[in-house]
């Protein structure tokens, strides 16, 4: 499908279950600071799928027909809150990547068990992982005795090609 802008807090929800649902395979957010809400920003599904969610973009003549490529201009925000950012494909997806870049992820949190604080990358058999020119900020694991809880800031669980390319944890 068509790519879809997205320019203000309501809409990467939106984004990414449509994303779910095989509506589109990429998201383009414009620059801004997208706050979670107190509800991460999740996207799920089992169908062999390509996704890629690339900030930076800015309006010329269109929404979201340039892109600058850095990190610091397009900023996802759990607010010390919640957990960020979690792509999953649960599927068998050879051949399609999920692609994460040019964001800043700041001030995710977590205290549940398996979740990552800042951002959960998992892809499906076959599927190869892109993370390319994100910033990772002060996001932390908010864990609580007992301290039986597994949790990360960062995960990517892929059985295919990971490639992480000018990243800043």
């Amino acid at each position: 499908g068509e790519p879809v802008c997205v320019s203000n807090e309501g809409e990467p929800r939106q984004a990414l279950a449509d994303a779910a649902a095989n509506l589109t395979d990429e998201i383009r957010l414009m620059e801004g600071t997208y706050f979670t809400g107190g509800q991460l920003f999740s996207y799920d599904t089992s169908t062999p799928h390509n996704l890629s969610i690339s900030g930076g973009w800015y309006w010329d003549h269109d929404p979201c027909d340039f892109q600058h490529q850095h990190a610091d201009a397009t900023i996802l925000d759990g607010q010390n809150v919640t957990a960020v950012l979690s792509v999953t494909n649960n599927g068998n997806a050879p051949g399609t990547s999920l692609s994460i870049s040019n964001r800043t992820l700041r001030k995710g949190a977590t205290s549940t068990n398996g979740q990552a604080a800042a951002l959960a990358l998992f892809g499906a058999l076959g599927q190869d992982l892109r993370m390319q020119n994100v910033v990772v900020l002060s996001s932390h694991n908010t864990t609580v005795p007992p301290l039986n809880i597994f949790t990360n800031v960062v995960t990517l669980n892929a059985f295919a090609n990971v490639y992480f390319i000018n990243n800043v944890i």
